[in-house]
């Protein structure tokens, strides 16, 4: 990831990860491209801008990121509340654009949490998928809905 401009907060960090995708040309020719980060570290890098325009950045510790955060779940559950699961599949045009702005305010929000607290999301989303498949090996989890430690 780019390092944070000078507007950064005391105390907040920045990390360096990228992904690789190595495409085999030939026998002994690769073509190595970076994937994945590219989009993120440009929106974070956005999101950065946004907030020190606005002088933002003294009210975006941890703690109020992570409310903000769960504020703006809460708010996407409310589309989906009393919904048959056949009706949340089946939104209007106009509830799926709510929806997708909900899901937007819950992105910027984690993506600014994230970047305070110097996680990379994409390395540990990777890593907690790997941890979920050893709690739910496929032969005792597929098909069920039951928590590791019952399985």
């Amino acid at each position: 990831m780019k390092p944070r401009p000078a507007d950064r907060l005391p105390g907040a960090r920045s990390s360096a990860v990228a992904v690789t995708c190595v495409l085999i040309i030939g026998e002994n020719e690769t073509v190595s491209h970076e994937i994945g980060h590219d989009r993120l570290d440009n929106l974070r890098d956005r999101l950065r801008e946004f907030v020190a325009e606005r002088d933002w950045a003294q009210f975006h510790n941890p703690k109020n990121l992570a409310m903000a955060l769960i504020a703006e779940a809460g708010e996407l559950v409310e589309h989906f509340q009393w919904l048959t699961p056949g009706q949340a599949e089946r939104l209007s045009p106009e509830a799926l654009i709510e929806v997708e702005h909900e899901l937007a305010d819950v992105l910027i929000f984690l993506i600014e949490l994230a970047d305070r607290l110097d996680v990379d999301l994409l390395a540990a989303a990777e890593r907690k998928l790997q941890l979920n498949a050893e709690k739910y090996p496929v032969e005792k989890a597929r098909g069920r809905a039951t928590k590791y430690n019952k399985l």
